[in-house]
């Protein structure tokens, strides 16, 4: 059974303890401008858990489930993002630049504002992806799905 998580003080906790947080759930946490750069959540369950401000900079993060989740404003430079579910997630403002989001599933994700600047969103899933304002420079979207280009009409 994965280890439960729902607030700063059981993740300070388990990491004071040693404990993998690999396929940790953090399901519903409380994690609201905590400091976890490079940390391996590989795996974790972080469906509708709070992130915003946070500092996920080069954090593992690939596979997780963020689905519904809040990471507006979070710091998510370097981050590996492969593969993982970001369905419905709030990335507004957020900072995904040179992140490796190549394969995530981000159907109906906000993205508004966001810097993507060099990311890497190849083969990722972007379906109904609210991307406006968002900086794409130099990002990848080889084989990127769901991208709709602008009605000049």
């Amino acid at each position: 059974m994965a280890l439960k998580i729902k607030n700063l003080n059981d993740l300070h906790d388990a990491l004071a303890a040693g404990i993998s947080l690999r396929d940790a759930d953090l399901g519903y946490a409380n994690l609201s401008g905590a400091n976890l750069a490079g940390i391996d959540l590989t795996l974790a369950n972080l469906s509708s858990a709070d992130l915003s401000r946070a500092n996920l900079s080069n954090a593992s993060l690939s596979f997780c489930n963020f689905y519904g989740a809040d990471l507006s404003y979070a710091n998510l430079i370097g981050a590996d993002i492969r593969g993982a579910k970001l369905v419905n997630t709030k990335l507004a403002y957020a900072d995904l630049s040179r992140a490796n989001l190549n394969g995530a599933h981000c159907a109906f994700a906000n993205f508004t504002n966001a810097n993507l600047t060099r990311a890497n969103l190849s083969h990722t899933d972007l379906f109904s992806a609210n991307l406006f304002g968002a900086n794409l420079f130099g990002t990848n979207l080889f084989n990127t799905r769901g991208l709709n280009p602008p009605n000049p009409f």
